[in-house]
């Protein structure tokens, strides 16, 4: 597990390429299915634009691409991600190597660039591969270096090993790889040139016993020799044996590790790759046995236990084995270590070990009996048949990273409610801060709520020592990196991880609200600061003590988040705060406050809506006058009933009156129509043009809510009303039926 932490991508960098994958995955797919002005092209390309910036603000981001995977500076993500996987596969199958992106890339060469992406693939090779198109459609800050398979083949002189790896990289991925007509082509160029073939087999088995690959030290090796040797069998060309006997003597750049690893799959006979391994090692001869041990002494300077048993495995027959050291030490003469002063002695012991090894001087008798009786048993193994598929893959899922995750996740919340040595607990609780701090880090957010889960329990149900223990922990994790770590991740997560997320952070309790609002404070991201407005909220009302820190902030936007809060709590407690809020300088912020006073509902609240509309023009009140006439919130009708009671239709309140009006018959309920029914019914004779518009607005709006109180309102006005009343009564009725 600490291998697999070490080489992967750091979560930071890892969020960064998923995030990135998933956006151009998304554009990708929008710009095959719609047409280039259909909308939903021009936000998925907004949307990777956006990202591809993220992605890039510290620099170009490079990208090497495999068939199943993605990898900056040589490194994957930890967590395998689909869209990570699907976007590698479309750049493998336009044979893309590498990928730089440049900073700034605007949305139309995303979109020039993907619809060359999506095109097929032999399609765009016709027109000389993907590279050159792109180049040709004007393709900048995005530079692709395309996998060149037949150079391998044309080019012997310049450019080999550049090609090398590129095939060496291919089928280091082992069986994943079906390769191509034209690598196959390529591996049998090289296969019928011993001295390449030889730089070949020394330069893959080195990268694949330096990278671990699936399938070990020689599974490249072994898919690349299927790859020849199925060529040959599929189009009947002579020189398969000519090909085989360049393998055997090829053999000779091996390690000593790699040729055990290779004899050992000719042993057996239930792998696939036996009988191919098999013909290769009968032709390997002894001049090609006395390069392999030559230069495994002289990159070793001496002989090793290895070695002595690849030797014996090749040579089993003891006059051969005379012969073979023989050629051997004609073979390191040649080299610099025969300048060793040293080199008598050195050659001395290679022949030793070679000739006459004995592990006699290093293996005590005892353990070498014990060993003999294992190995009777081992082949006694070999007749007991083997244990069914389903079997094995259960057994392998035991020891899976998951697994072993699972297990130290329990092994410590057992810990938590077995242990019970104070000093021991300590010791217990300071690996479970550690741990939830790990667990958030790579994303694991079910884990590290099961261990808040655990202490928290502990903390609040244990006495003594142990609760205060678990107290003191729950302090540390609050205080550490936990509050950075989902800061980090809430602004890529799904919808379902953020669930998991806000579930952990409210089990961590409300101390952690203070943490959660000074990050807040500091939010630059829209996205991550709605999230983080979302887990203050889970708080309850616990987090209104937060809306201080936030109000204070710099960023509009967070300030805004404050006003969300009081928004969300509501109270005439929030009343204070609010017209705070109501004086800020960002007019967004402004608006916010204004809308939530608008909707509180309260006496006190229509009371400051009130003060703020017969205040003189300001923003303040153009921004109230403006919400109130374009607000949808049902909460706000209270206020609308206490302004057409309580507010004159003159002055600079006339146009806020008949607005309120209108709202009423929009937002509608039993208590507007009540109330529009007494403002029908109302009036001033020394203002009749005032009162007919009024009257006139105010029958609109019951005929707009379209309720039997309302329906009600408008017949009892036009039979038992006033003259002018009747008659507007009438004409809205009309309307009704």
């Amino acid at each position: 597990m600490a291998e697999s932490q070490t080489t992967a991508l750091p979560p930071e960098a890892a969020a960064r390429l998923t995030s990135f994958a998933r956006s151009c995955k998304a554009a990708a797919r929008a710009v095959s299915l719609y047409p280039a002005e259909h909308p939903a092209i021009g936000e998925a390309l907004g949307r990777l634009a956006r990202v591809a910036a993220t992605a890039t603000e510290r620099g170009p981001l490079s990208v090497h691409v495999l068939p199943g995977n993605l990898l900056i500076d040589g490194r994957a993500p930890a967590r395998p991600d689909a869209a990570v996987t699907d976007l590698a596969g479309l750049l493998h199958g336009h044979l893309v190597g590498e990928m730089t992106i440049q900073r700034d890339i605007e949305p139309a060469v995303w979109l020039t660039f993907l619809g060359l992406l999506t095109e097929d693939p032999a399609d765009v090779r016709a027109r000389g591969g993907i590279a050159r198109a792109w180049m040709t459609a004007g393709g900048h800050a995005i530079e692709l270096h395309e996998l060149d398979y037949s150079g391998l083949a044309r080019d012997r002189q310049n450019g080999v090993q550049a090609s090398w790896e590129t095939i060496i990289a291919n089928c280091l991925q082992g069986d994943s790889l079906k390769l191509d007509e034209e690598t196959v082509a390529a591996l049998v160029e090289i296969a019928r040139d011993p001295e390449r073939l030889g730089q070949f087999f020394a330069r893959t088995a080195s990268l694949a016993e330096a990278q671990h690959t699936p399938g070990g030290r020689v599974g490249p090796l072994l898919s690349a020799m299927r790859g020849v040797t199925g060529f040959f069998t599929r189009t009947g060309q002579h020189g398969l044996d000519e090909v085989l006997d360049n393998m055997a003597a090829a053999t000779a750049q091996l390690t000593p590790d790699c040729m055990m690893d290779l004899l050992g799959i000719g042993r057996d006979p239930q792998n696939e790759d036996s009988r191919l391994v098999t013909e290769i090692t009968r032709r390997i001869t002894d001049p090609t046995v006395a390069k392999f041990v030559a230069g495994s002494v002289g990159a070793e300077r001496g002989c090793t236990s290895r070695l002595t048993d690849a030797f014996r495995a090749l040579v089993p027959e003891p006059q051969r084995k005379k012969t073979v050291v023989g050629l051997a030490k004609h073979e390191v003469a040649a080299t610099s270590l025969a300048a060793d002063p040293g080199f008598d002695r050195i050659w001395a012991q290679v022949e030793d070990m070679l000739l006459s090894y004995t592990d006699e001087r290093y293996i005590p008798e005892d353990y070498n009996l014990e060993m003999s009786v294992a190995r009777s048993r081992a082949v006694e193994m070999e007749n007991i048949p083997d244990d069914p598929p389903e079997r094995v893959s259960g057994w392998l899922t035991t020891v899976s990273d998951a697994a072993v995750r699972a297990l130290d996740l329990q092994l410590l919340l057992d810990l938590l409610a077995v242990e019970s040595d104070a000093s021991q607990r300590q010791e217990v609780l300071r690996l479970v801060v550690s741990h939830i701090d790990e667990l958030v880090a790579i994303g694991d957010f079910e884990g590290a709520r099961r261990l808040v889960d655990g202490l928290a329990d502990l903390a609040g149900t244990a006495a003594g020592e142990a609760g205060a223990q678990a107290r003191r922990a729950m302090e540390q994790l609050v205080a550490g990196q936990l509050m950075s770590q989902v800061a980090f991740h809430v602004n890529a997560v799904r919808d379902d991880e953020f669930d998991q997320i806000k579930a952990l952070c409210v089990r961590v309790g409300p101390a952690l609200v203070p943490r959660l609002a000074e990050t807040l404070s500091t939010e630059e991201r829209p996205r991550a600061r709605q999230r983080m407005t979302d887990l203050l909220i889970a708080f309850g009302r616990q987090s209104r003590h937060s809306v201080d820190q936030l109000r204070q902030s710099a960023n509009p936007g967070v300030r805004r988040t404050a006003v969300q809060l009081l928004r969300t709590f509501g109270g005439n407690e929030a009343l204070p705060d609010l017209e705070q809020l109501m004086s800020d300088p960002d007019s967004s912020v402004q608006r916010d406050a204004v809308r939530a006073v608008i909707g509180m509902g309260t006496e006190r609240a229509f009371q400051v809506v009130e003060r703020i509309l017969s205040s003189p023009a300001g923003p303040l009140r153009a921004a109230a006058i403006e919400e109130l006439a374009l607000t949808r919130d049902q909460r706000a009708a209270p206020l609308f009933c206490h302004i057409v009671r309580h507010v004159a239709c003159r002055g600079p309140l006339r146009d806020v009156y008949l607005s309120a009006l209108g709202r009423l018959g929009f937002l509608g309920g039993t208590e507007a129509a009540a109330t529009l029914a007494e403002v029908l019914r109302s009036g001033t004779w020394w203002a009749p043009l005032r009162t007919r518009t009024v009257r006139q607005e105010a029958a609109a709006a019951l005929a707009q809510i379209r309720l039997p109180a309302a329906a009600e309102a408008l017949r009892d006005a036009a039979e038992n009303g006033a003259f002018g009343v009747r008659a507007i009564a009438r004409r809205y009725l009309r309307e009704l039926e």
